[in-house]
């Protein structure tokens, strides 16, 4: 993890960013957007808001960066004169300084091997002695490249381009795929290499568009960009019903507006185009399976892939461009997240277990599209050690779980890395674990896309500007009993219980909407002390909502720690609040959010809705050790005052200002907009 810096992918919903390390003076802090510098606003210390829309960074890399000053000291000292604090800011320059150093330096690994940390390495000459660096620019361009012949036959044979690494997604002992397509590889040589004199080419035609236009050249758009722009009639595919032409192909300089017309395909798709035609074909007919074979390396023998990993094969190499990426990441002996939500992530996901030199050998359980992974648990796939295993992970959340080969004690730690490799629908690294992907794989049940993408989009907000760290505990009606028992701000955490009572009849639960005690004996006590969520005499908030707007429960708590309670719907025109001795009242219309805040000795604010209605005068007591219960009360006994109202969810922790109470109770609000239109069977 850097010291100094931290890269985002902006996803266009906000332009605040968290400053997640320690600065000398905020002056020393630098944002950038695709590498340019941009003004920004500091919201706390740890957070900062750019002053650009948010809308405006959809796509774009943030880069949050920490320059701490190199040229002089930030303090001086006199003799005889030493400050604690000066003392303390010059070790920290120098602490900074050389983090900065660190994060930005190669870094030499056990092996002596640099390591680049995924950067680039820029203003390199190009290679003169055989073990020299090479330079993209010599790789591309120099005719003893075998990198440039490489990308000349590939993009010659763009939908045929195999290598080891991506053969190795379908099975792992095939090492070389070889089809029979010499004869035609060289007349597409050939064919291609007539097209080549007077050509400019391009990835883009934007690429194109930068250029500036020369007599007697051709210029030419690659097959990657499918995109489309404005032409005119006559030129090679124009589409009149549009009036558009494709991106890619060929194009030569009009002298005229618009600068240049498209000619024809590029020189690829032509001599593709030349090659079937000069080819004789014999109709496959109603083939049912088509298989492809290749040469495997092992035995020399030419061996033929499955029909289902032929169609797999050519569907990831040939239907849409992939990159593959290599990921090391680290398992323990408690489910852990594999890999986040990733909507470009494609085909199976190759997995091995690389526990450290003269370490015992690691067994691995995976889990895909959210849960917990377990072995011997329900929906989990066991992974012996040493195996590369290929598992189906979709495009969702994937978790997984190890223990030491042959170890029969789950509960004994273990940790080891992890190798993942996998294809993605884009060169750019796939997204990091949010706080939405750890949430998603401790949830034992299938829940709703909607559902999910809502709280994805809080718990992302909530990151960016810090209310995550505000409250300690939030609850909702979930897709089944098992999932609202997560703790949604600390999923891993400890979970709460449904207390269902002497009686035969279980507490009625109704997913995504609410939970209903009998009034008598049904609860949920959510195991959390008010210490253990920072909550203590002077400081503690909470919120509910009890979902009826006709009935009332006479006084009785929907959430509760001794003297430290919420009553909504307390009578048929208020609700009741205590922080302290005694019993606050505000009226107000039932089945509403309504909460409670205290950030001192002297008094607390009450909320109803979406506003704070008043400042109660009232001094705090003592909290007494009692978990915080909802659905009751929770008095020095246990629970009392059991509610036979609906509970729409609840929150707890620490006091917090007015705003961050209004925040929390209009993200309450969506989430029950988005649930009103989830379909319950």
């Amino acid at each position: 993890m850097p010291y100094s810096f931290r890269v985002t992918p902006a996803g266009g919903d906000t332009n605040v960013f968290p400053v997640p390390f320690p600065l000398l003076r905020k002056v020393d802090l630098q944002v950038q957007v695709n590498g340019v510098v941009t003004p920004f606003v500091f919201l706390t210390d740890g957070s900062v808001q750019l002053q650009v829309s948010a809308a405006s960074l959809a796509g774009k890399i943030v880069r949050v960066i920490r320059n701490t000053p190199l040229t002089s000291p930030i303090a001086t000292f006199q003799q005889g004169g030493l400050d604690a604090v000066d003392l303390n800011d010059v070790a920290k320059q120098s602490l900074y300084a050389a983090q900065e150093v660190t994060d930005r330096a190669l870094q030499l690994t056990g092996d002596l091997s640099y390591d680049a940390l995924g950067h680039r390495i820029i203003n390199a000459g190009d290679p003169v002695s055989d073990q020299d660096v090479a330079t993209k620019h010599w790789a591309l361009t120099s005719a003893d490249s075998s990198v440039a012949r490489a990308l000349t036959a590939a993009e010659r044979a763009e939908a045929a381009e195999a290598s080891v690494e991506d053969t190795a997604l379908i099975r792992h002992d095939v090492t070389i795929l070889q089809l029979a397509v010499a004869p035609v590889d060289g007349r597409l040589d050939a064919l291609e290499a007539s097209s080549q004199q007077g050509l400019v080419k391009r990835q883009t035609w934007a690429e194109i568009l930068a250029l500036t236009p020369q007599a007697n050249v051709t210029y030419e758009v690659l097959s990657g960009d499918t995109g489309f722009h404005a032409g005119v009639a006559g030129e090679d595919g124009f589409n009149p019903d549009t009036g558009l032409v494709p991106n890619k192909g060929q194009y030569r300089p009009t002298g005229t507006t618009p600068a240049y017309h498209r000619i024809g395909p590029n020189s690829a798709e032509a001599a593709a185009k030349a090659l079937e035609a000069s080819l004789a074909s014999t109709p496959l007919g109603e083939l049912p399976t088509v298989q492809l074979s290749y040469i495997d390396a092992a035995t020399g023998r030419l061996t033929f892939l499955s029909a289902d990993d032929s169609a797999r094969y050519l569907r990831e190499t040939s239907v849409e461009p992939t990159t593959v990426h290599t990921l090391t990441v680290t398992a323990t002996n408690t489910s852990n997240v594999l890999l986040g939500d990733d909507p470009l992530r494609r085909g199976l996901v190759e997995v091995r277990a690389n526990p450290a030199p003269g370490a015992p050998g690691v067994d691995l359980a995976i889990r895909g599209e959210g849960g917990p992974a377990a072995f011997g648990g329900d929906g989990s796939f066991p992974q012996e050690d040493g195996q590369w295993a290929y598992h189906d992970l979709g495009t969702g959340v994937g978790s997984f779980v190890a223990k030491y080969a042959g170890e029969t004690d789950l509960t004994k730690s273990c940790t080891a890395k992890v190798l993942l490799r996998f294809r993605r629908a884009s060169a750019s690294p796939p997204p990091p674990v949010s706080k939405a992907d750890i949430l998603f794989s401790q949830w034992a049940d299938p829940t709703h896309d909607a559902y999910k993408a809502w709280l994805r989009e809080e718990l992302d907000e909530m990151q960016a500007i810090g209310d995550d760290l505000l409250w300690g505990a939030w609850y909702r009606p979930a897709a089944t009993k098992a999932n609202t028992e997560v703790n949604l701000l600390n999923p891993t955490g400890r979970r709460f219980t449904w207390r269902e009572g002497a009686g035969s009849v279980p507490i009625v639960f109704r997913p995504y909407k609410n939970a209903q005690g009998n009034g008598v004996d049904q609860n949920i006590d959510t195991n959390f002390l008010p210490g253990d969520l920072n909550m203590v005499t002077n400081s503690h908030a909470l919120g509910t909502r009890a979902d009826s707007t006709t009935a009332f429960s006479s006084g009785t708590p929907m959430i509760a720690s001794n003297l430290m309670f919420l009553q909504p719907n307390r009578s048929a025109t208020v609700h009741g609040f205590g922080s302290g001795t005694g019993l606050e009242t505000n009226p107000g219309p039932l089945g509403v959010y309504i909460g409670l805040s205290r950030n001192n000795d002297t008094d607390f604010h009450e909320f109803i809705d979406n506003a704070m209605v008043k400042v109660a005068v009232r001094a705090p007591s003592p909290l007494v050790p009692r978990s915080i219960k909802m659905m009751s009360g929770a008095g020095v006994v246990g629970s009392s005052d059991f509610s036979p109202l609906p509970w729409a969810g609840g929150w707890a922790g620490p006091g917090v200002d007015d705003a961050a109470m209004i925040r929390m109770i209009e993200r309450n609000k969506r989430g029950d907009a988005v649930c009103a239109l989830i379909p319950v069977t």
